[in-house]
């Protein structure tokens, strides 16, 4: 068994509120989580010890450590540098949405709505470099295309998932009958 990692009792009230705010947000705090969240409290004591580390000794961070470094930065408890949210992948959007569901439902609706005496049907879309890329018969589908473009091609696979073609079935032989 692991030796419970030792901390400043900054780090460990900090722990308390990220585990309640887990809670309450109706996430469980999986020991995996809190011990990624323990992890990040010994390797960087305070916010501010985080926000001196290099960009590079940032993108280091474990799976579970970035959990709750996302939810350092989603509360405002810890700003990080426009370089690191650019290079990190760290989804913040979903980890906001499930923290500020009012401010996230807020956001969307105000996202939605035309603006004033503009026409109501949205402009269509501009082609992303990501979607450009592939030719129109390729087998990766429309929804893969989109989940690239967002997501990044390792949440979808660069193998595609669409089903081979198949020759059509061949017609019976000229001279059998068809049992019928």
């Amino acid at each position: 068994m692991n030796a419970r990692l030792a901390l400043t009792d900054q780090a460990e009230d900090l722990i308390s509120v990220f585990t309640d705010e887990l809670v309450a947000a109706g996430l469980t705090p999986w020991p995996s989580v809190v011990s990624g969240a323990r992890g990040f409290c010994a390797r960087y004591p305070t916010p501010a010890a985080f926000c001196a580390a290099s960009v590079d000794e940032q993108l280091e961070l474990r799976n579970h450590q970035r959990r709750f470094a996302c939810w350092l930065m989603v509360t405002a408890r810890m700003p990080v540098s426009a370089e690191y949210l650019a290079r990190a992948d760290l989804r913040l959007g979903a980890v906001s949405a499930r923290h500020y569901p009012d401010l996230r439902a807020k956001f969307a609706d105000v996202a939605v709505m035309p603006a004033e005496g503009a026409d109501a049907t949205p402009p269509a879309p501009r082609p992303r470099a990501s979607s450009s890329l592939l030719p129109r018969d390729s087998p990766i589908t429309t929804s893969s295309r989109h989940c690239a473009r967002c997501h990044g091609w390792r949440a979808v696979g660069v193998a595609s998932r669409a089903q081979p073609r198949r020759a059509p079935p061949r017609p019976p032989p000229s001279g059998r009958m068809a049992a019928g």
